[in-house]
């Protein structure tokens, strides 16, 4: 769980068996809980390369793997 500003919490539930993950918003003072997305994380762990910034994992390991 993490704070949010508003005083609300968001909560991350991770099914390590389903590859999948939930993300919920609680408001403790209303007592409620607010799914705000739902995803099958399998095919997200399967891309090899998906860096907004370089250097990107492929040229890190071609870096790595250059003879010296």
């Amino acid at each position: 769980a993490t704070p949010l500003d508003d005083g609300r919490q968001m909560l991350i539930v991770v099914d390590q068996q389903a590859r999948a993950l939930a993300i919920y918003h609680v408001d403790p003072a209303a007592g409620t809980l607010e799914l705000k997305s739902t995803r099958d994380i399998r095919w997200d762990l399967m891309v090899e390369d998906f860096n907004a910034k370089d250097p990107r994992p492929s040229a890190l390991r071609k870096m790595l793997e250059m003879p010296k």
